[in-house]
């Protein structure tokens, strides 16, 4: 009764043997979901704005904001700061 069971099981799938040497249209549609093609599309203009965007991002700072960073990069390179110690004078015994 028990391998009864077990080929009912069996029986609602295709194993990969049976798909490369006989499987029909029927069998082959149950083996693979195929990505619809909207799907496809909506997610490669998706990826093609994105990276627009980006690439757009990137000239705009390149080319427009060149001169901005350029001052700003001149003014953070060095700074020079003066720190004064906190010293004591010294007392000594003769003096």
């Amino acid at each position: 009764m028990r391998k009864k069971i077990a080929t009912k099981k069996r029986s609602g799938g295709v194993e990969i043997e049976d798909h490369i040497f006989s499987v029909t249209e029927t069998e082959a549609d149950r083996i693979e979901m195929p990505i619809e093609k909207k799907k496809l599309i909506l997610f490669w203009w998706l990826s093609v704005v994105i990276i627009g965007a980006l690439f757009g991002r990137v000239l705009y700072l390149n080319i427009i904001k060149s001169e901005y960073y350029k001052d700003a990069a001149k003014g953070n390179s060095i700074r020079s700061i003066v720190i004064k110690a906190p010293r004591e004078k010294f007392m000594t015994v003769t003096a």
